[in-house]
């Protein structure tokens, strides 16, 4: 056997059972299937061979439902089937040509509720269309100004409010242009419900907006009999409706992202070795999860100014994106934790993402495109030169990856994340 295939061979005996968990992330997940299909092409396996369990929140779910239907990591890459297919179109999907009047409706005719009876309340209903009429011609006036200043700008956080205020303030993108596209990716091969899935295991993480819980949807264990009827295209919709973005899947669902399992590592962990178990082979010393995560986006507080210069908005911005970046972080330490090479129930366990800061990308020789940053690559950057970077990233990435080594953190290896201990607190110019 070659030097390469060593290096890109997950498990030389062939016998242990091999997980693949892959967090939320929105277009970066073109980063995975990047990193996946680079692994399918120099080891010589499919990902559907060399994996037994497919674990995903969000955009991960699409990618670990993809696999577990039966494709290959590089036929969901080359075929234009997701990143370049399915997400691009629902991250295009063009709003109403006269959104800016849409708007103005969804916000001036707010349904303010009961507020007085008899005569009081038909004075109030006369005000109220008074102010719905005058807010609708402010709200009109404003809104064309926006509008015009996107066709002529360009700019891509009008384009994201004008996309907001076409739905009511509710999200920016519809669901079902999505939907139209994933429930035939899946059929053609043969499957549709969870139940129809036999020699693989997959597991969606959601959040029940009827139960406030996190609901693991899985096709195998204890959960497989209460899921066994939902269709993959459901299990995989409510995982990645996220909020603002999308609208919630069926009225009830929401991204898994939204919970604590953005990186679902640890519940993919808990899901085998605790309800699963024995009976797939998922036992002590005899469990490999390879975690992929979407990338890691850099930290904007570097100095002192940094932090005096932020804003009300800013801050809330820097909250949410931070606690989503700890809480991923927080999985693998606890995965590691719990479940190490030393624990009671122990894995290999194998984390990968790459950094997104510039100077690491630069460290991987992929050229960096003049009109793209990419620290600045989110959820929905889905123009084709976008994803073509990502795609380039994730194969530049994978190749720096040995895949046969134990016990492993992203690093390990050149162009990966940052150890966030050393980046956030030995700062030097801090």
């Amino acid at each position: 056997m070659s030097e390469t295939s060593d290096t890109y061979t997950i498990d030389p005996g062939g016998k242990k059972k091999v997980i693949l968990a892959v967090d939320g992330g929105g277009m970066r997940g073109a980063i995975v299937l990047a990193i996946l299909a680079e692994l399918e092409e120099k080891s010589g396996k499919s990902c559907h061979e060399i994996f037994d369990m497919f674990v995903g929140t969000s955009t991960g779910a699409i990618i670990s439902a993809g696999l577990a239907a039966g494709y290959s990591a590089k036929e969901l890459q080359d075929d234009k089937k997701l990143y370049r297919g399915l997400l691009r179109d629902a991250f295009n999907a063009n709003p109403p040509q006269f959104w800016w009047i849409q708007g103005a409706f969804s916000i001036a005719f707010i349904q303010f509720g009961q507020l007085a009876t008899g005569i009081g309340a038909f004075l109030i209903e006369v005000l109220l269309i008074v102010f719905r009429l005058m807010a609708f011609i402010v709200l009109t006036v404003a809104f064309l100004i926006l509008f015009l200043y996107n066709l002529v700008k360009k700019n891509a956080m009008i384009n994201f409010i004008g996309r907001i205020m076409s739905h009511g303030l509710r999200y920016a993108y519809p669901m079902q242009p999505f939907l139209d596209r994933l429930q035939p990716l899946i059929e053609a091969r043969g499957v549709k419900k969870m139940s129809d899935i036999k020699d693989k295991i997959l597991l969606t993480t959601t959040k029940n907006l009827q139960t406030g819980e996190t609901a693991f949807i899985v096709n195998k264990g204890a959960g497989g009999a209460k899921f066994k009827d939902w269709l993959i295209s459901d299990a995989v919709a409510g995982s990645g409706a996220a909020p603002i973005f999308f609208d919630a899947h069926k009225a009830r669902f929401f991204d898994g992202g939204v919970s604590p399992f953005g990186n679902p590592c640890f519940i993919a962990a808990v899901e085998a070795m605790e309800y699963i178990g024995a009976p797939e082979g998922f036992t002590d010393g005899n469990v490999i999860l390879v975690s992929i995560g979407t990338g890691y986006p850099p930290d904007d507080i570097k100095t002192e100014h940094d932090v005096t210069k932020k804003n009300f908005f800013e801050w809330m911005q820097y909250v949410i994106s931070q606690g989503l970046d700890d809480a991923i972080n927080q999985q693998v330490f606890v995965t590691r934790k719990i479940y190490g090479v030393t624990g009671p129930k122990a894995i290999d366990f194998r984390r990968y993402n790459i950094s997104l800061i510039r100077a690491d990308v630069e460290k991987l020789g992929v050229p960096i495109p003049a009109n793209l940053d990419p620290e600045k690559l989110g959820l929905d950057s889905s123009r084709l030169d976008e994803v073509d970077f990502m795609a380039a990233l994730g194969k530049a990435y994978a190749q720096q990856i040995d895949w046969s080594k134990n016990d492993t953190l992203p690093w390990d290896f050149v162009g990966g994340q940052p150890d966030p201990e050393d980046a956030r607190t030995n700062n030097p110019d801090w």
